[in-house]
């Protein structure tokens, strides 16, 4: 008995079905593999926020300040951690090491700017130019609201990316699109949260002061939840 193939017009349906069930499905993959990327960034941040906890309580209760400027204090931490003997390369703290596209810093996480700036330089009416701004050894106990106030944040999600002119541009925590980020606070405690769901209803800005977590008016003694 002779057996019949199938036709053109059948192979184009079979085809053009495939093609529609994986559009289907690409989202959902998707997304379960952003929120896996984005679970083990919260692990990461927990692990360290515990060694910056660890190295405060080594160095009178201080958090890591590895510059005396305040973007590279923010971004640089990790560098007094590494000497401290916390963690052997940068790698050990971020899996996105080298990863951010910044010219900052080879990894995703930043203590946020309460912790390593003057809180009196923070407060409406009465902040000084970031590019005089110095930046300052907190200690721990400075912190008012310490299970509110977020000390360690990722600032860039390299999980959560955009295609601009066919590059893959990475996204940052504040204050493009709304993205769920890391958050590690004064008390231990790890969640994620966008920008937006930490921002007051009237949100104020002076010389990148006043941003949720990264720089809460009030400094240290602000509250970021």
């Amino acid at each position: 008995m002779k057996t019949r193939g199938f036709t053109m017009i059948e192979l184009v349906v079979v085809i053009g079905i495939v093609l529609i069930l994986i559009g289907l499905i690409l989202p959902s993959i998707n997304k379960s593999m952003t929120n896996a990327r984005r679970t083990r960034s919260l692990v990461q941040c927990r692990q360290n926020m515990t060694l910056i906890s660890a190295y405060a309580n080594d160095y009178k209760d201080v958090y890591p300040l590895a510059s005396s400027n305040i973007s590279l204090a923010q971004r640089n931490w990790y560098q007094s951690v590494i000497t401290w003997g916390g963690a052997k390369a940068v790698a050990d703290l971020d899996h996105h090491a080298g990863d951010n596209g910044s010219n900052y810093s080879p990894i995703t996480f930043s203590v946020v700017m309460g912790v390593v700036r003057d809180w009196n330089q923070m407060i409406p009416g009465q902040v000084t130019d970031g590019s005089f701004a110095v930046a300052k050894a907190i200690r721990q106990a400075d912190v008012s609201f310490p299970s509110r106030k977020g000390v360690l944040f990722q600032y860039v999600l390299p999980y959560e990316k955009r295609v601009r002119t066919a590059q893959n541009i990475p996204m940052f925590f504040c204050c493009a699109t709304p993205r769920k980020a890391p958050i590690a606070f004064g008390d231990g405690s790890v969640a994620a949260y966008t920008w937006k769901e930490l921002a007051p209803e009237n949100l104020e800005i002076d010389d990148h002061v006043g941003y949720p977590v990264q720089s809460t008016w009030y400094g240290c003694k602000g509250v970021d939840r």
